[in-house]
């Protein structure tokens, strides 16, 4: 493939200040994945299509190909014994039509290659700047670490192995309906004891007292009309709240 956009990989890590001074456990592949992600966010579909990403052999995850594609980009593995500049300056040399070449990198190297077949150097800096700008300023998808499994596993695995699933499965469903069972009849009991508490408490109404009149034997007489007030049965209120809220209980705990 002749590219438009030849990048110097590693060195656009550091410019991005995704490298570090040492890496553990995949974390080198990581930061070229974070790296190829804010590229291609930079450049259009047309754009990725010619564009080289050029990366250092050593140290890489890819042990099956030199070279693969992402999101339309090439992203390519110097040959062992070769560092990515020998690769890039291979690729500018070789190139057909040098003056459409853009090469990224700070290196001064390559930027003397470049110059030298009147291809275009661009600093990594300014480069991030200009694919950072054409952006939508989207964040860049975050990639997914595998979970690493701890140290013991294979302990734990012996230490369980000869468990019966389907024994601790019955088991578990088994137990279950005991205790819904039991809640059942405990809320059965409780309905019960409520409605006995509410019998208990009715009262009959008491009667109006007689209007009660005393006659005096003068010639001024006066009607004392006394009366209790009435109580209805309807008016009476019984207060079952413990009942009610002790049945609720139960019912939230019940399975």
């Amino acid at each position: 493939m002749q590219a438009d956009v030849l990048i110097d990989g590693y060195n656009l890590l550091h410019a991005a200040g995704l490298a570090r001074v040492s890496y553990g456990p995949g974390d080198l592949e990581r930061c070229r994945q974070r790296l190829l992600h804010r590229i291609r966010h930079g450049l259009d579909r047309e754009q990725r299509s010619r564009t080289i990403v050029v990366f250092d052999g050593r140290g890489s995850d890819f042990r099956d190909s030199s070279e693969f594609r992402f999101h339309g980009m090439l992203v390519v593995f110097s040959a062992p014994g070769e560092e990515a500049d020998d690769t890039i300056e291979e690729q500018i040399a070789s190139h057909s039509a040098p003056k459409q070449l853009v090469v990224v990198s700070s290196d001064h190297r390559l930027h003397k290659s470049a110059r030298a077949r009147r291809a275009t150097a661009i600093d990594s800096e300014q480069f991030l700047k200009e694919i950072d700008s054409r952006s939508s300023h989207d964040p860049a998808p975050k990639v997914v670490e595998k979970p690493e499994l701890p140290e013991n596993v294979d302990v734990w695995m012996d230490e369980f192995r000869d468990l019966d699933i389907d024994q601790i499965e019955k088991e578990v469903v088994r137990e279950t309906r005991q205790k819904r069972d039991a809640l059942d009849a405990q809320r059965a009991d409780l309905r019960k004891k409520a409605a006995n508490s509410a019998k208990s408490q009715a009262k009959p109404a008491d009667s109006n007292s007689a209007s009660k009149r005393t006659g005096k034997r003068n010639d001024r007489s006066s009607n004392h009309d006394s009366e209790e007030p009435s109580r209805d049965s309807d008016d009476e209120i019984f207060d079952l709240d413990f009942w009610e809220s002790r049945i609720e209980e139960l019912d939230q705990d019940g399975i």
